[in-house]
């Protein structure tokens, strides 16, 4: 799990704000044309998307983006 996604949970957990439902998120890389879930430090080294998206099952909370399109 990557450090941000994990501070999230944590700041989430730690706060006074009403979530009753479990979150998930998930990191989106690029590489080679190919979009890749949850991929590793080395794919991430290479990839020109960097996008994470949180949410429940019934709604998307946050997404995250950027990227080093040429």
């Amino acid at each position: 799990m990557s450090t941000d996604l994990l501070l999230a949970i944590v700041t989430r957990a730690l706060s006074d704000i009403p979530m009753s439902k479990p979150m998930a998120g998930v990191r989106v890389g690029l590489v080679d044309g190919q979009m890749l879930v949850n991929p590793t430090v080395e794919e991430m080294g290479r990839s020109t998307l960097d996008m994470i998206v949180a949410g429940t099952a019934d709604a998307v909370l946050m997404i995250e983006v950027g990227s080093h399109f040429a």
